[in-house]
């Protein structure tokens, strides 16, 4: 039961909050005040969806307010109890952009059972209804104008739409595979039935017995022949040690000959080099090596001497040539420093020849006095043209004066008048005059300041260039001084120079000689000694000569080669043989192999007529065991049928004498039709006891009433412990009788039944339905203001 509900941005609701109790429960308005949004949000609340959101025909985020400025969020709070009295609260907030963000369930003490996952929330829920959303919208939540769904539904579809409810497609799609499994079974066992038949037809299978006897043979056979490769290998084995052994004495004799005949090369090459040496050394051939080395001590001796010699004269040439190449280059620094300064000096005697008769300070005060002229030839000009400026508005006023003076505003006539006109014209031409001479004047002495200037700076100028020399005259004596010196040096360090250059090619002629002395005897030190070790070579090869030869004399003592021959020729005959019988071996191993694949693929061939045959025993066994599976979910799925059809038909032929106000059917039952496209058919009982379904023969109110009691009844069956149901503008093609007994129907009848009834309409007539709470909906649509509720009456009112 639904014990209370909470809206917030919900669609039209701001901020609502209903209660419920048991009995029936009424939502009236008129439409778009409010009222389905109500059960959108139980349904929103119970399952996480809606009827409209699983079709698409909105998203989840057209449920948060958009008028008359859009919300970003919504949430919903409904409280209710389970089968077993439990109170329970569950919450969920919408975002707009984002789904559901939130989803949990609670206990009445705020004890969290399950969140934020909305599918784990509709799960818990579930169980403890026992409800699932398709149920509760096809039994329990009758939507708006979809009272007779069950009875607008095509044929075949009807029961299609039930059997999902009742879980009887579930056996019916099991009888069906079951039945396209004994198909394949048995096509299976008809299709092994044939290759089993066809196998027994090979030919080859009565020819077994005989490739047995074949196998047979050819085994023995082949023992024989690996008997006697195995004696020819023993032999062939004895044979190859004995060629193995002549070999070795072979290789052995032709490996110290050649080293004998490369011995005898050896020793006399090294009999020519020995002579050679001796030819090179002449006299120093049989000389002691101590003496050589004596001589080699001496020689590096004087060569250090004479080496030490021309270091130390190299040393003293150097620094003397450093010294010359010192004065020469002072020499012509001085030279180009006396050029420079007399340059410098001859220039500034020039500067003070100009100089004279030039005073810079007399030449400052001219140019002073005629800058003071011209200023004040500047003023004076400015003067006049200040006063002509003056003069030629007094004229413009008198032209423009009428009888008074513009300036004291004394009385003037036009004698007067005149007389002031020509006597400023007068004075205007002498200041023009005066303004043209001063002009000139003022040029004039422009002119000579420039002058005065310019020979001011020049006179300037001079003086600074004509600064320092006296100075400039005593340097430039005091470098020919210098320059005297250096001519009286230069000569004395050119002489010392070249005489050192003479000592240093004596001394280095001398090192020279004395080095090659020393090189010489080094040679012959060297070759020498390379004497010696030839001699030395020459008696260790003629040793080793010696001993293989007579290495060479005992092998041929044991080596006989017509022997040696005779076993290598056994040893090919062996060979041959082998291979020969080896071949033959291989060729019987080959055909033993096929001979052994030919019967293992009979073996095979009759195994699998074995495999066959059983396993088209079991495929038919199999197949008859499912074909009583399926007859067995036949009979369960038509078992199921009778006893939901007689609960449900038990239930509305009680509700129908309350629900239908007329005499013209006194009976109403849901049956199932036989034939290959049976389905279920709500039916009628007219007076003469005939059965008339619905469709064709009621009128609108009647299929009403007959929908009305289907849905009650499939609530009560399907979910007996919840007693809870929902109606939704029930009263489509009712007349005001019919109207009248539903409002009493819901009020008394319904709640023996049904714990709770939530009713939404907009019929007025309905308020008599009301045994639990009663809410009128109101709302301005042309303003977009939202639903407003007024509570009329509540359990409390009928207790």
């Amino acid at each position: 039961m639904i014990t209370s509900i909470k809206l917030k941005n919900w669609k039209s609701h701001r901020d609502t909050e209903l209660a419920f109790g048991d009995g029936t429960n009424v939502l009236i308005g008129i439409m778009g005040s409010g009222k389905s949004s109500v059960m959108e949000g139980i349904t929103y609340a119970l399952f996480g969806t809606l009827p409209a959101v699983q079709s698409r025909r909105i998203k989840l985020e057209d449920l948060i307010a958009n008028r008359p400025n859009p919300l970003d969020s919504a949430e919903v709070e409904v409280k209710f109890q389970s089968p077993d009295g439990d109170e329970f609260t569950v919450r969920r907030v919408i975002e707009r952009g984002s789904g559901t963000t939130l989803s949990e369930l609670r206990k009445a003490s705020g004890e969290l059972i399950e969140g934020p996952n909305a599918s784990r929330v509709n799960e818990a829920i579930r169980s403890i209804l026992d409800l699932d959303y398709d149920l509760f919208e096809r039994a329990i939540y009758s939507e708006q104008n979809r009272l007779d769904y069950f009875l607008t539904l095509q044929r075949g579809k009807r029961m299609e739409n039930i059997d999902e409810l009742l879980g009887i497609n579930k056996l019916e799609k099991a009888r069906k595979s079951v039945g396209s499994i004994i198909n394949r079974v048995t096509e299976r066992a008809s299709e092994r039935e044939i290759a089993a038949r066809n196998l027994k037809q090979d030919p080859s299978l009565q020819s077994l017995p005989t490739y047995h006897l074949e196998l047979t043979r050819l085994e023995a056979t082949r023992q024989e022949t690996a008997t006697r490769l195995q004696g020819l290998r023993a032999e062939l084995e004895s044979i190859r040690a004995q060629d193995q052994h002549f070999r070795k004495l072979e290789q052995e004799l032709r490996t110290l000959e050649n080293l004998k005949r490369g011995l005898e090369g050896e020793t006399g090459a090294l009999r020519r080099n020995i002579d050679e040496a001796k030819s090179r050394l002449r006299d120093k051939a049989d000389a002691p090596l101590e003496k050589i080395r004596e001589e080699i001590k001496e020689f590096e001796s004087t060569y250090a001497s004479n080496i030490s010699s021309f270091n130390s004269l190299q040393s003293e040439l150097t620094k003397a040539s450093s010294g010359l190449q010192g004065l020469e280059t002072k020499k012509a620094m001085l030279a180009t420093s006396v050029g420079k300064l007399a340059a410098e000096v001859e220039r500034k005697r020039e500067a003070e020849k100009k100089l004279e008769g030039m005073e810079p300070r007399d030449l400052a005060e001219k140019a002073e006095k005629a800058q003071t002229e011209l200023r004040r030839c500047g003023d004076e000009l400015a003067g006049h043209r200040v006063r002509i400026h003056d003069l030629n508005d007094s004229v413009e006023e008198l032209m423009t004066a009428g009888a008074a003076c513009p300036v004291c505003d004394t009385p003037l006539d036009e004698g007067r008048k005149q007389e002031l006109l020509v006597k400023r014209r007068n004075e205007l031409k002498e200041l023009a005059q005066k303004v043209e001479e001063a002009e000139v004047l003022s040029s004039k002495l422009g002119l000579q300041l420039r002058q005065a200037q310019e020979l001011h700076r020049r006179a300037l100028m001079l003086e600074k260039d004509a600064e320092g020399l006296q100075r400039l005259d005593s340097e430039l004596a005091d470098v020919h001084r210098q320059l005297a010196c250096l001519e009286s040096d230069i000569p004395k360090q050119r002489e010392k120079v070249e005489k050192l250059a003479v000592d240093v090619a004596k001394a280095r002629k001398e090192a020279e000689e004395t080095n090659g002395k020393l090189a010489n005897a080094r040679q012959v030190l060297q070759n020498r000694t390379d004497l010696d070790a030839r001699l030395l070579e020459l008696n260790s090869k003629l040793e080793e000569s010696s001993r293989s030869q007579e290495k060479i004399e005992k092998i041929r003592k044991t080596y006989d080669e017509s022997k040696a021959e005779a076993i290598r020729r056994r040893v090919e005959e062996l060979v041959g043989s082998q291979e020969r019988l080896q071949a033959e071996f291989l060729g019987k191993e080959q055909l033993i192999a096929e001979k052994r694949r030919l019967v293992e693929s009979i073996q095979d061939k009759l195994a699998l007529i074995q495999r066959y045959e059983a396993e088209v025993r079991r495929l038919r066994e199999a197949a008859q065991a499912m074909g009583t599976i399926q007859t067995a979910l036949a009979r369960t799925q038509t078992a199921m049928r009778r006893m939901f059809i007689e609960g449900v038909n038990l239930v509305m032929n009680d509700l129908w004498d309350g629900i239908y106000p007329y005499g013209d059917f006194s009976g109403i039952r849901l049956e199932v039709e036989e034939g290959e496209r049976g389905d279920y058919v709500l039916q009628l009982r007219d007076r003469s006891g005939n059965w008339m379904p619905v469709d064709g023969v009621a009128s609108g109110g009647e299929r009403t009433d007959a929908a009305l009691a289907l849905r009650i009844s499939f609530s009560m069956v399907l979910a007996p412990k919840l007693k809870w149901i929902v109606f939704d503008e029930p009263t489509h093609n009712l007349d005001s009788e019919g109207i009248q007994e539903l409002a009493k129907v819901m009020r008394e009848r319904l709640p023996e039944v049904v714990r709770q009834i939530l009713l939404i309409t907009h019929e007025e007539r309905l308020e008599g339905a009301v045994s639990g709470y009663l809410y009128r909906f109101h709302r301005d649509k042309r303003e977009d203001e939202p639903t407003k509720i007024e509570r009329v009456t509540s359990p409390e009112l009928y207790d």
